[in-house]
């Protein structure tokens, strides 16, 4: 066993590096998607690749974790013997969104008589596109438990009917005050 190079036993390490990176909540870090090569079951995994995600609101904060991160996996890359290249496939500067936008979205919540949370999403979404070209803001209908992008994810249809009329409002009002 101490002879192996293994590489997803080396994989396992850098998860758990990822984790410990931002266990303080001040960002996400995801590991999302392995390839394990040769994949069987009786084979010492040669190579693993693997896709990782990461979001903050501080855009300084993100790239020295990201460097951090690349650090960790060139430290558990030389402790097991095996070969590592990090590549950045993407770099988005991290938006806020629009003032305005989330107070209008927040009244249109609170006409809706529901309970929300003002809250950053560190989603991706089409918002870091349209940030470029017009203000934004984002309105999330709740999960149960709070799940989501997996298969146990589910949202009451009242919930979702509750959130388009929010939605369906607060267009209307930004409509009204920036038509010129």
């Amino acid at each position: 066993m101490a002879d192996r190079c293994d590489a997803l036993a080396g994989a396992a390490q850098v998860i758990s590096a990822m984790e410990r990176l931002w266990i303080d909540g001040a960002g996400v870090g995801t590991v999302g998607r392995l390839t394990v090569s040769p994949n069987s079951i009786n084979v010492v995994p040669e190579t693993v690749a693997m896709w990782t995600d990461m979001r903050s609101l501080d855009g300084a904060l993100l790239d020295a974790r990201r460097e951090a991160f690349a650090a960790q996996v060139r430290d558990v890359a030389g402790q097991r013997g095996l070969r590592a290249d990090v590549d950045l496939l993407s770099r988005e500067e991290p938006l806020s969104a629009d003032p305005a936008v989330c107070s209008v979205l927040a009244e249109a919540a609170d006409r809706a008589g529901r309970p929300y949370l003002r809250l950053p999403s560190h989603a991706g979404h089409d918002a870091n596109q349209m940030a470029k070209i017009a203000p934004v803001g984002m309105l999330f209908a709740p999960s149960r438990d709070g799940r989501s992008h997996c298969p146990e994810e589910w949202t009451e249809p009242d919930d979702i009917a509750v959130c388009l009329d929010a939605l369906a409002a607060a267009v209307i009002r930004l409509d009204e005050e920036l038509a010129p």
